[in-house]
This record gives C-alpha cells, structure tokens and sequence, in this order.
C-alpha cells in the first residue's frame, strides 16, 4: 500500500508539469503569431499607403503633362500667329516706291520693278500698269507707241512688256558682255556680268566663254585650263587667283 501511494505522488507532479509546459509554448506561439499578424498588416498598410502616394503622383505626372501639352499647343499657335504676322506686316505696311523711268539703265530698273512687286504683292495683271506709271520722257513715248500697234487695247502682259523693253532700251546682250572687262575684283566684275547676263536668255557655256573673255590674261589663262560645268564654276576658279 505505501509503495502504490508513493507511486502516485511521484507521477501526479510529473503529469501536472508537462501540462503546464504545453501551456506556455501555446502561449509563446499565440504570441509569436499575434505578433506576426501584426506586422503584416503594418507592413500592407505601408504599402498601401506607397501606392497611395504613387497614384497621385502619376495623377499628378498627367495633370502636368496634359497642361504642357496644352499650353504647347497653344504657344505653337501663337508663335505661328506671330511668324505669320511678323511676315505679312512688312508686305501690308511696306510700299517700296519705284523710281522713275526715262529709259536708262533698263536693266536696274527691271531688276527694281521685280524686287518691288514680290515685296508689295502686286498681282500679275497690274504690274504693268505700276511700271507704266513710273515711266517718263522717251521710255512713256515708247510705251504709247507700243500700245498703239497692238490689235487689242488691253495693255500687254507683264513678261511680254518686259521682252519688249529690253529690246528697245537693252542694247545686244553679247556685245555688251564682250566689251565687259575685269578692271576690279573679281567679285566687281562678276557682278557687272551677272547684271547684264541675268536680263537674258543666254546659254551656259556662252555665258562661260564670255566670263571668261573678260578675265585679266593672267587669271583667264589659269582657269581657262579647267573644265567648268557652271558659271559659278569660272568665278570660284578665277576667284582662287586674286
């Protein structure tokens, strides 16, 4: 009887102790779980609030760019208004008044009448009407007598009135460029040539031969040994010499 008691208390602190053992381990793990529930949804509530911030940055990025886009548009436009208006002013507000014509110095005189009409927009149908009110003395006689030999009243067509001014006020164009000589520069002499030579239909290897005609002997023999496909070709040669 005494060893079956003895029994007994040794064995019920033993099982008593186990049980509280599972107890505690229960608790650390509830614990630990608590604790990593926690930080989860501390951690997903600082990722939402990342994503938060993200979005209204990219809301934010959309606003502007779609202001730029805007504002872009509009400065294109207006600086086109502008372009266009820095443009057309000149040509509405600038009137470029022609000289007189006595029938002297044709060619300039031509040369001015063009530069005028693009300046001033003059339409094609009443350029010659301007020219005619420019012209005076023996150059207006020459213009009544032209319209009086025409078989119609209306007044001749621009480019039809030009050919027949230089006609009569322009004197042979390759007898002109023959008796042209370089005395200055070249550049001087290239732009007395380019004056007469512009005025009229002249092919290009005359214009050439001509060019070349009128260079100093020492400068013409040099370039003359080159083959030249250009006019410009025979200036850029003879230019290389000075």
């Amino acid at each position: 009887m005494i060893e079956k008691s003895t029994y007994q208390l040794v064995s019920e602190p033993s099982i008593l102790g186990f049980d509280g053992s599972n107890t505690k381990a229960e608790e650390m793990e509830t614990e630990v779980l608590h604790e990593d529930v926690y930080q989860l949804k501390e951690q997903i509530r600082l990722n939402s609030e990342k994503l938060d911030r993200s979005l209204a940055e990219l809301r934010q990025t959309i606003s502007m760019l779609s202001s730029n886009k805007g504002n872009r548009h509009n400065s294109q436009y207006n600086f086109s208004s502008l372009q266009k208006a820095s443009y057309d002013s000149p040509t509405k507000c600038l009137k470029i008044e022609l000289s007189k014509f006595y029938g002297e110095n044709a060619i300039d005189w031509l040369y001015q009448c063009e530069h005028n009409f693009e300046i001033n927009r003059t339409p094609e149908q009443s350029r010659v009407e301007v020219a005619v009110m420019h012209m005076e003395g023996k150059a207006l006689q020459w213009y009544k007598i032209l319209l009086r030999g025409r078989l119609t009243r209306e007044p001749p067509r621009w480019k039809e009135f030009v050919d027949a001014l230089r006609f009569q006020f322009v004197n042979d164009p390759i007898r002109e460029l023959t008796k042209l000589k370089q005395i200055g520069s070249i550049r001087v002499y290239s732009n007395q040539f380019d004056g007469i030579e512009n005025c009229w239909n002249i092919s290009k290897y005359d214009a050439i031969n001509l060019f070349l005609m009128g260079l100093r002997e020492e400068i013409q023999s040099v370039v003359q040994k080159f083959k030249l496909n250009t006019l410009r070709d025979a200036y850029c040669l003879a230019k290389l010499q000075e």
